[in-house]
């Protein structure tokens, strides 16, 4: 699911202050023209060449970045931050990363998960994970830093009346989790309502259990995900079995003061962990569910919440 990151990230970097030159739309490939949209289409269904497409988007992204190194009017950067460098072509990061003095690569999904990211570390200055599992992967000096709350996430909340939801895109290795935590809610009659986007249409089509689930039928920007959420009291999280590091949920609802199940025990070796705000699921007593959940939130000292902001975050980043 496409939650719309990108505007967020560009919508609070300015705000802190920072003047930023995003690159995420600059380099997003479109065809030039419908006639080389249909020689692709003839390359790969005569010639097997799905590589073409690929190479067309490197070449574009290249003249992308090379125009703006040779703009005279372009002062070199102080900073460039790349996250998922993995997901661009290797000879694009090494150019993009010439656009600033220090250059920055912050790794949001496991290295064990996406091990060729490993290959682009030598090209920046700082590395960061959040899985702490990953400070271990490689010879590289790496840190580690959590995930963390846009600053701006009160600005599009909703009034909470309605008991518990998840929110995500569909993925095998979760959806068993989700209907398990879904019947063990159903038995202390507590409403879970589980939100899955889909990546084609046909895995929709195919998908076995639209009764247990509200098939979203397009992607939701990050705020329209946010405003969804926030009419819940409480938030399940499932942990992505490749990785340790705690996800946006955690940090989301520590601001927005919501409750969350998860099944990510390391949540509890943080300083914001509370067991009247967080239920382990597979570890906490499943009776007293209905308790947790209609219960207050308890109260978490400002310092600590405001430690997980975006602002502290990019502050760490950039150190």
């Amino acid at each position: 699911m496409e939650f719309g990151f990108n505007e967020m990230f560009l919508e609070n970097t300015i705000e802190i202050g920072y003047e930023v030159l995003s690159l995420s739309e600059k380099l997003k490939f479109k065809y030039p023209s419908n006639l080389l949209k249909f020689f692709n289409g003839v390359r790969k269904l005569l010639f097997k060449d799905k590589n073409y497409k690929k190479r067309l988007i490197k070449n574009y992204q290249l003249d992308v970045v090379k125009k703006i190194q040779n703009d005279k009017y372009y002062t070199i950067a102080e900073y460039a931050l790349i996250i998922r460098p993995d997901l661009w072509h290797h000879e694009v990061i090494s150019e993009v990363v010439k656009l600033a003095k220090v250059s920055v690569c912050y790794q949001w999904d496991g290295i064990k998960r996406y091990p060729d990211v490993v290959n682009y570390f030598s090209l920046f200055t700082k590395i960061y994970v959040f899985d702490p599992k990953d400070l271990y992967q490689t010879n590289f000096n790496i840190k580690l830093l959590t995930n963390f709350y846009f600053d701006n996430l009160s600005s599009f909340i909703q009034e909470a009346t309605r008991q518990v939801c998840y929110i995500g895109t569909f993925q095998n290795n979760r959806i068993t989790k989700l209907l398990e935590i879904k019947k063990i809610l159903k038995q202390y009659d507590i409403f879970f309502d589980i939100f899955l986007a889909f990546n084609s249409k046909k895995e929709a089509t195919s998908f076995e259990y639209t009764e247990d689930v509200n098939i979203l039928q397009q992607s939701l920007s990050y705020k329209q995900m946010i405003g969804l959420s926030s009419k819940y009291k409480v938030i399940v999280d499932v942990q992505n079995k490749f990785h340790e590091g705690l996800s946006f949920r955690h940090f989301e609802c520590l601001k927005l003061e919501k409750k969350i199940i998860t099944d990510n025990a390391s949540v509890k070796g943080y300083d914001f962990y509370k067991s009247n705000n967080v239920f382990v699921f597979g570890q906490d007593n499943p009776a007293n569910l209905s308790l947790f959940i209609n219960s207050e939130f308890e109260k978490i000292n400002f310092k600590i919440i405001e430690k997980y902001s975006y602002q502290n975050w990019l502050r760490d980043i950039f150190v």
